[in-house]
């Protein structure tokens, strides 16, 4: 499968005199990413089973030598069935050319290491590594909304950022960050709206320790 994706956009920055200045582009931007996607993970009812392997490259603003920057994400997940329980992996690259903060990868947050507080390490490289244990726990019902899976989460996420800004740190550069959690989550996987599903996870970090953190989403993020 191939899709192209065009964005047009334009950034601001909101004065905070207690917060350094962040340099961003001011003038409409816009970027360009094609994704080729290899593989197919299928979902058959509330069960996921297969692999795929996603390439996308981006570029951003290829016309101004001083606002241009590019990025290249590499991702592969696959998932196993083995009776009413998944077992999940995924797999994530990615790096890019010089740019300001605000346009960098991020580390931290829901849909990166879990248990770590959003853009907790900014950088040009990056690798996550995710592993989920999934077991069926029940189902309901409830009027309008109709059949409910529940399922159980035990996850271990992984991720290590190089040419980083720590922002524990006043956004000091590091040449890299390692960032390691692990948790418990559940997930409502609604049937009549195309296995939409809703999670809570509660992750304690391991290294750095920096407590415990508890993250809602809608959406699998793998």
């Amino acid at each position: 499968r191939f899709f192209a994706y065009l964005e047009t956009f334009k950034d601001s920055v909101l004065q905070n005199n207690q917060a350094p200045e962040v340099t961003v582009y001011t003038s409409d931007q816009y970027r360009i990413r094609p994704t080729l996607i290899v593989g197919r993970s299928e979902l058959t009812n509330f069960l996921e089973q297969g692999y795929e392997f996603t390439l996308a490259p981006t570029s951003a603003n290829v016309f101004s030598q001083s606002e241009r920057y590019t990025q290249l994400v590499i991702t592969y997940k696959k998932v196993f069935l083995d009776q009413n329980t998944n077992y999940a992996m995924f797999f994530n690259l990615g790096a890019m050319t010089s740019a300001p903060i605000p346009y960098l990868f991020r580390l931290g947050g829901y849909d990166t290491v879990r248990g770590f507080s959003t853009n907790r390490a900014l950088g040009r490289y990056y690798a996550i590594n995710s592993l989920e244990y999934r077991p069926y726990l029940t189902r309901f019902s409830l009027p309008l909304i109709g059949q409910t899976i529940v399922q159980g989460a035990v996850f271990e996420d992984g991720g290590m950022m190089w040419n980083s800004n720590d922002l524990s740190q006043s956004a000091e550069v590091n040449s890299q960050r390692g960032l390691l959690s692990a948790g418990v989550g559940l997930r409502l996987n609604v049937l009549r709206f195309a296995g939409a599903i809703m999670r809570i996870d509660a992750a304690q970090t391991i290294s750095p320790s920096e407590g415990f953190g508890i993250s809602l989403g809608v959406g699998q993020f793998f």
